[in-house]
């Protein structure tokens, strides 16, 4: 029984790194590409324009991520309705990013031990795990669109993850501070924790979710 529940675990949590890879490292990347590398009158008004990049890379992120998290509950999770569910491909998504994105360059960079010693580790891991917990939240989100089927929650997750990667963004062309940046996230990631909880508690309250039944067209 103790097998069958880790195996459980070890699925959702792949799961949740797997939305990371195919949605953000290869899907968004290619839209990205199309969008802003090659040479057209949008590309040259991103470049031109943080303000309007803003607006477009954390709609982008929003979009990918939180469909891809929809996806994966429409289909490969479709049977789960235990409400650890979301937590789990939270963290699985979570951890995957952190990983591939933040930990994994910096050793590539500085070594091992250069990255223990750095400066910033400290900060860039307290960053991190804020992206953990907001992921998590925003799972919890999406996980109650796809069993309740109440549209809203997926718009709400797509608008709050731009919310959020919107100062990242224009951190990423100079216009804020990075630290303006990392206490903006650590709020973000409070006040999202704290909905999710309110959310789970009134939507996910029992072990199993009972699925409701709706008469109107999904699409």
């Amino acid at each position: 029984m103790q097998s069958t529940s880790n195996l459980r675990v070890i699925r959702l949590f792949s799961v949740g790194g797997l939305v990371f890879f195919i949605f953000v490292l290869v899907l968004e990347q290619i839209f990205h590409y199309v969008c802003l590398i090659l040479v057209h009158p949008f590309s040259n008004l991103m470049l031109i324009s943080p303000f309007l990049y803003a607006v477009y890379g954390s709609l982008a992120a929003g979009l990918f991520e939180e469909t891809g998290r929809l996806l994966a509950f429409k289909t490969l999770l479709k049977k789960e309705n235990d409400k650890s569910t979301p937590l789990i491909v939270g963290l699985g998504h979570g951890l995957t990013e952190a990983i591939l994105i933040t930990i994994i360059p910096l050793i590539v960079r500085f070594g091992i031990q250069g990255f223990l010693d750095t400066k910033g580790t400290i900060i860039v891991l307290f960053e991190r795990l804020c992206a953990i917990s907001i992921h998590i939240a925003l799972s919890v989100f999406v996980f109650i669109r796809a069993k309740k089927y109440n549209r809203y929650f997926y718009l709400l997750a797509v608008l709050l993850h731009a919310v959020v990667d919107f100062p990242v963004a224009l951190a990423q062309r100079d216009v804020l501070p990075l630290i303006i940046v990392e206490v903006y996230i650590f709020i973000a990631a409070c006040v999202m924790s704290l909905l999710a909880r309110l959310f789970y508690n009134k939507y996910l309250s029992k072990s199993e979710i009972e699925i409701q039944q709706t008469t109107y067209d999904e699409n």
